[in-house]
C-alpha cells in the first residue's frame, strides 16, 4: 500500500477514532462486489458499472487503462448514506471497499496484477481500479503533487 502525506494525515486521524462501520450501509458496496466483474475489450470491469453510453467506449479514452479506470470509478458517497457522516468516516468506508475489491480481484484473477486507487478530497471520496499493463499508467508516479489524499493498493 502506498499513500501521499494528505492520506497519512486522515490515517492517523483515523487511527485516534474508533472504526465506526454501520453494517447496514454497507448493502450497495456489497452488491457491486456481489456482482462481480466481466471481462470485455481486453478490460476487467465491474460488471454493475460496465454498460452501452456515448462516453463508455474504448475509443473515447487514450488506451485501456484510462478506459477501465473510467469505468470502474466509483464515488462512496453515492453507496452510503452521508448525512451524518464525517468526512473522515467516508474515508473508512473507502478503505473498507477497497480492501474487499482487492481480496475479491486477488481471487477470482490470481494471474493479473491490479492497481486500485482511493483518493478523497473535501467533498469526495472515490474509488477506481484498472489492470496493470506496461507504457500504461493512469496515476502520476509522485502521488504528492495531487491536491487528493490518496492511496494506492497493488495486487
Amino acid at each position: 500500500m502506498l499513500t501521499n502525506k494528505k492520506m497519512e494525515v486522515m490515517l492517523n486521524e483515523l487511527d485516534n477514532q474508533k472504526m465506526h462501520i454501520v453494517i447496514s450501509t454497507l448493502e450497495g458496496l456489497r452488491q457491486l462486489l456481489d456482482e462481480g466483474f466481466i471481462k470485455a475489450e481486453g478490460c476487467v470491469f465491474l460488471k454493475q458499472l460496465y454498460g452501452p453510453s456515448v462516453m463508455n467506449t474504448r475509443l473515447n479514452h487514450q488506451d485501456l487503462t484510462g478506459y477501465e479506470c473510467f469505468v470502474n470509478h466509483i464515488h462512496i458517497e453515492d453507496f452510503i448514506d452521508v448525512n451524518d457522516l464525517k468526512k473522515i468516516n467516508v474515508l473508512q468506508y473507502g478503505i473498507f471497499f477497497s480492501q474487499r475489491l482487492k481480496d475479491k480481484l486477488a481471487t477470482i484473477y490470481p494471474e493479473e496484477k491490479f492497481r486500485i486507487i482511493l483518493a478523497c478530497d473535501i467533498d469526495d471520496c472515490n474509488v477506481r481500479f484498472h489492470k496493470v499493463r506496461p507504457n500504461e499508467e493512469w496515476i502520476d508516479d509522485n502521488i504528492e503533487r495531487y491536491n487528493e489524499a490518496v492511496m494506492i493498493f497493488n495486487i
